[in-house]
């Protein structure tokens, strides 16, 4: 018995071993956080990253597809308030409807994720119901593409998951009730790293593939050399099904913004933001418009870019996203990106061999990749923290302002509470105040919007994260009083004694049913009251 007892241990680490190779799991996060070294290796162009090489074999003689993605990162508060940033939502959508329409010749497409702003404008008065209509016929085409779908676009750090589900169904239900419309690709360009509870609540969601962006530069880094910056994302308990599965598109270099999306070199890069047309780039270059004196030079750099970006990738499609914070408020700037562009791609196509570039979607990408099988690698585990730069680890939101998040996560409590109490009195036949629903419905979207990264994060600056208090504080006041407000609707047609509802801050007497003197509507005082008081 002695020589088994030793002999326990190593079987057991065989056996780990043995289901460690079998599991199909190439990456697991909790190890690559354990034993990578972290170093800062210089890397050439990518200062982050290596030395890249285009090689025609790597696409088995089948070249490469460039989808080109017009797009805008809008924020809900950041350096204004959301009423101010949407003065600038406004011009973008409008100046995107008008190119669509109007330069459909060239193919162009455009994406936006943020619903809080949709329905902004949507609901705008100043906004004719033509170009409503004309929005809707551009969506239901495919030509401007809605991407996630949520409120905002999360943070995934510090968001409760209850709050993240929130924000995601109250965005996912707008648009199925207004454009009639569900997308199934995720584009999450800026929250300070990445959950796996956000890819797994997108895939419960139906969605079948997302673009995740910043994460640590080493893990950046490490996927690229091991060919996995595209990957399955399995939830670490998952061994058997994996019905939760997700298909997850890294961005691999330093942001989203132009400079770093078209390829490893951001000096070159940033020759072809043509919304800086005639100026100056921060590495001293000036941006020229294209012509046909300079098209083949200045598409030979492009397609450099392009080639070796694909590499990183080897399915035969590269993704490009054209665009950054608060990109084409202004229509002669987006008409000139896109005028410029398709000249580009004109000369693009006619001169480089193996490589074919035009506008594009996530969606067109995603569906583009699918149509050759490959087995991508499966990765568990998550992305945080992240860290852009040397040690400069984004942890202090996790901590800071503290109020905020404490007044998020009560105002997600009493919408909770408040939602059952009105559920129970509608399926009781009671009579509620017709603006219930409503009212309850806006304190849902107060607490949707401060889901967005910069709100509950605290990376806002001090206007916008005011505002944001006010509207929170406000919700939840006012949600409070929807419950007295369903407590009285409920008890008073009990038939015992009358109901009086003292104040809409204060406490609720109930003298005629035994109980004490008065009861703090507490979100767990709710429903229990309610229940005890009632046979169901």
């Amino acid at each position: 018995l002695l020589p088994l007892l030793l002999l326990l241990p190593l079987l057991c680490c065989c056996a780990a071993e043995e289901n460690k190779k079998s599991d199909g799991v190439a990456i697991k996060m909790w190890e690559w956080q354990r034993d990578l070294p972290f170093d800062d290796t210089p890397g050439g162009v990518w200062k982050q990253g290596f030395p890249i090489e285009y090689d025609d074999a790597a696409f088995n003689g089948t070249g490469v597809e460039a989808h080109v993605m017009l797009w805008t990162h809008t924020i809900p508060g950041w350096q204004k308030t959301f009423s101010e940033h949407y003065e600038t939502v406004r011009s973008i959508i409008h100046n995107a409807i008008a190119m669509l329409q109007e330069q459909s010749e060239f193919g162009v497409q455009f994406m936006f994720s943020e619903i809080c702003f949709l329905h902004e404008w949507w609901n705008d008065v100043q906004v004719p119901q033509e170009e409503k209509e004309a929005l809707r016929s551009l969506v239901l085409s495919g030509k401007f593409e809605i991407t996630t779908g949520g409120w905002v676009q999360t943070d995934e750090a510090v968001s409760h998951y209850e709050d993240m589900l929130l924000q995601l169904t109250e965005g996912l239900t707008w648009l199925q009730d207004t454009l009639n419309i569900r997308p199934q690709y995720a584009f999450a360009s800026s929250p300070f790293g990445h959950s796996s509870t956000m890819a797994y609540l997108l895939s419960l969601s139906g969605f079948k593939g997302m673009v995740i962006n910043r994460l640590h530069y080493h893990y950046k880094k490490q996927l690229a050399l091991r060919g996995s910056l595209e990957f399955l994302w399995r939830q670490a308990w998952e061994t058997e099904s994996h019905n939760t599965d997700i298909v997850a598109h890294v961005m691999p270099f330093f942001h989203y913004d132009i400079p770093h999306t078209c390829g490893p070199n951001p000096k070159v890069c940033a020759r072809f933001d043509f919304t800086r047309k005639l100026d100056f780039t921060a590495w001293n270059d000036m941006v020229l418009e294209i012509t046909p004196a300079n098209a083949a030079q200045k598409s030979r750099e492009l397609g450099d870019q392009y080639l070796q970006k694909a590499m990183l990738y080897k399915n035969g499609h590269v993704l490009v996203p054209l665009g950054y914070d608060f990109y084409y408020a202004d229509a002669v700037k987006l008409n000139a990106q896109v005028h410029n562009y398709a000249r580009l791609f004109s000369a693009l196509n006619r001169d480089t061999i193996g490589l074919t570039t035009h506008f594009s979607t996530l969606k067109n990408y995603f569906e583009s990749t699918a149509v050759t099988p490959r087995a991508l690698p499966v990765l568990q585990g998550d992305f945080l923290p992240y860290n852009d730069v040397r040690d400069d680890y984004w942890t202090g939101f996790y901590s800071s302002r503290p109020f905020f998040k404490a007044l998020a996560r009560q105002l997600s409590a009493e919408v909770r509470a408040t939602q059952l109490l009105l559920s129970l009195c509608l399926g009781w036949g009671r009579d509620v105040p017709a603006d219930a629903a409503a009212r309850v419905l806006q304190a849902r979207r107060a607490g949707a919007l401060f889901q967005h990264h910069d709100a509950i994060a605290g990376t806002c600056q001090t206007a916008p994260t005011a505002d944001f208090g006010r509207k929170l504080h406000d919700a939840r006041d006012d949600v409070r009083v929807v419950q007295r407000e369903l407590v009285y609707a409920a008890l008073r047609t009990r038939g015992d004694a009358d109901v009086t509802v003292l104040s809409t801050h204060g406490d609720v007497p109930f003298n005629a049913l035994d109980l004490p003197a008065t009861v703090t509507l507490t979100p767990t005082c709710v429903v229990t009251l309610i229940l005890s008081n009632f046979v169901l």
